[in-house]
C-alpha cells in the first residue's frame, strides 16, 4: 500500500521543519543532532512502515542538509571565512565516505540502521557537551599532516552518512585544530554541501522500498523533505537573531542534553531497534552462558558382540 499523506501530516511536517529550523537557528550546526531522530519519529506518524523509517530517516536528513546549510550563509563574510584551498582538497574525502556508506547501508538491516542512527548523534552530544566553551581546538591553528586529514574527511563522511548527521559537524574538532576558529567554522559548514549532494544522489539511485510509492525517490521521502526544508530554511534565519542571547557553552550542553533526550524518545518509538537490542541481549546471552547451561554429552558406552566376547581367549581378556 503506497505511502498517501493527509493534511494532519503535511502540518505536522511543517511544524517539524520549524522545530529543526529553530535548532540549527539558535545552535548552529549542532542543530543537526536533531534533524534524524525527528524524522524517525515523525515518519511513521505519515505512512511510512517501520522496517523502511530508519533508512528514510537518515538519508533524507541528508537531503535536508543542503538547504538549511545554504539558508544559514551569513551574507559575504561566511563565504569569505571559508578556505576554498582546504574545501577543494577534502571535499572528495567526505563525497568518497559517502559513498562507502551508501554501499555499506544498502546491506545492512534496517535495525542496525536505527541503531546507528542512536548512537552516533548521542557520540557526537556528549563530545558537543564535553568541549563546550572551549577547549584544544581554541589555541593556535597547527599544521595538520594533509593525509591524516584526509583519511580523518573519509572517515568522518562515512560516519556522517550512517548516521544522518552533517560531516562538517563530525569533523569540526579536526578543522578547529588546522585553521582559526571563524575559518574552521566556515569551512565545516562549507563541506557539509559536497558531502550532503553525493550522499543525496546515491539515495535516488537505491531502489525505493515498495510500500512507500511515489511518496520516494529512491530512499529519500520527498514530502519531507520539501516541507520540513523549506519551513526550516524560513525559521532558521529568525532563530539566529536569539542567538547573541544564548551564552555558548550552556547552549552547546543544553542542545547534547536535548539531542540524547529525542533519541531516547526515538529508541522508544521504534519498534525494529528494540526487537534488535533484545534480539542481540538473547544471543550474547546464549553464546555466553550456553557451554554452562547444556550439559556435556556422556561418553557412548562401548558395545561388546557376545559371540566375539565367546571366542576370545581368557589371557587376551585380560
Amino acid at each position: 500500500m503506497d505511502v498517501a499523506l493527509d493534511p494532519a501530516a503535511w502540518g505536522l511536517l511543517i511544524l517539524t521543519g520549524g522545530f529543526i529550523g529553530l535548532c540549527f537557528g539558535l545552535f548552529g550546526q549542532a542543530g543537526g543532532l536533531a534533524l534524524a531522530p525527528a524524522l524517525l519519529i515523525v515518519l511513521p506518524l505519515c505512512g511510512v512502515t517501520a522496517e523502511a523509517a530508519p533508512r528514510l530517516a537518515v538519508t533524507t536528513a541528508l537531503a535536508i542538509l543542503i538547504p538549511v546549510t545554504i539558508g544559514q550563509a551569513e551574507g559575504r563574510l561566511s563565504w569569505k571565512a571559508i578556505d576554498w584551498d582546504l574545501i577543494l582538497l577534502l571535499a572528495p574525502g567526505a563525497a568518497v565516505g559517502a559513498v562507502i556508506a551508501a554501499m555499506v547501508a544498502g546491506n545492512l538491516d534496517g535495525r542496525i540502521v536505527a541503531l546507528l542512527l542512536g548512537s552516533g548523534p548521542i557520540l557526537l552530544a556528549l563530545r558537543l557537551s564535553r568541549h563546550a566553551g572551549g577547549g584544544r581546538g581554541d589555541g593556535e591553528p597547527r599544521n595538520p599532516s594533509l593525509i591524516a586529514l584526509t583519511l580523518k574527511t573519509v572517515v568522518g563522511g562515512a560516519f556522517a552518512a550512517l548516521t544522518g548527521v552533517s560531516a562538517g559537524l563530525v569533523l569540526a574538532r579536526s578543522l578547529a585544530r588546522a585553521l582559526p576558529s571563524a575559518k574552521a567554522t566556515a569551512t565545516a559548514s562549507a563541506l557539509t554541501l559536497p558531502f550532503a549532494f553525493t550522499a543525496s544522489v546515491g539515495a535516488l539511485l537505491v531502489p525505493a522500498p515498495l510500500t512507500c510509492g511515489p511518496a520516494c525517490a529512491g530512499v529519500l521521502f520527498l514530502p519531507a523533505l520539501a516541507a520540513i526544508g523549506m519551513s526550516a530554511v524560513l525559521i532558521a534565519p529568525l532563530a539566529l537573531r536569539l542567538r547573541p542571547f544564548l551564552p555558548s557553552a550552556p547552549a552547546s550542553r543544553l542542545m547534547a542534553v536535548f539531542a540524547m533526550a529525542l533519541l531516547c524518545t526515538a529508541g522508544l518509538r521504534s519498534e525494529g531497534l528494540g526487537s534488535l537490542l533484545v534480539e542481540t541481549h538473547e544471543s550474547a546471552l546464549e553464546l555466553a552462558l550456553g557451554s554452562l547451561c547444556d550439559p556435556h554429552p556422556a561418553p557412548a558406552a562401548p558395545i561388546f558382540d557376545s559371540e566375539t566376547l565367546a571366542l576370545t581367549p581368557i589371557s587376551e581378556v585380560r
